[in-house]
């Protein structure tokens, strides 16, 4: 079964028709704020520990395929639509994760001649939350 993205409670795939979820890269963990100090005379560092998690993006890959060029034109509005806002971000084969997140970079998509597809990466800039 193919990958499912819910962003604010509403499936992509419900949402945009024809769109397919080609790839994800999330991380395993997300990065932490290192909290260290360098004294000096003395080698290495000090790490104080209470280390918060950091910030990371979300690249998800997805083609939108339609019959027409004006069809495809039409899905990609529909994506830009779902990608408004902030909220919650889930994947389907990774259910329990939760993330809040944004898209705040443009979404580049290109696509043959015929214009009856295009494919594009979507970055999700998430925040480092406990869910995560």
């Amino acid at each position: 079964m193919a990958t499912d993205v819910t962003f604010q409670e509403s499936s992509l795939r419900a949402t945009v028709p024809g769109i397919y979820v080609n790839d994800v890269v999330r991380p395993a963990r997300p990065p932490y704020e290192r909290n260290t100090v360098v004294i000096p005379g003395r080698n290495g560092t000090y790490d104080f520990g209470n280390n918060r998690k950091e910030d990371f993006d979300v690249e998800v890959e997805v083609t939108v395929t339609g019959a027409s060029a004006a069809e495809v034109q039409t899905r990609v509005a529909q994506l830009t639509t779902w990608l408004e806002g902030k909220g919650t971000l889930v994947f389907s084969d990774a259910s329990t994760v939760t993330y809040e997140a944004a898209v705040y970079d443009e979404v580049r998509l290109t696509g043959d001649a015929s214009g009856r597809w295009v494919r594009g990466i979507i970055v999700f800039h998430c925040e480092g939350s406990d869910s995560a």
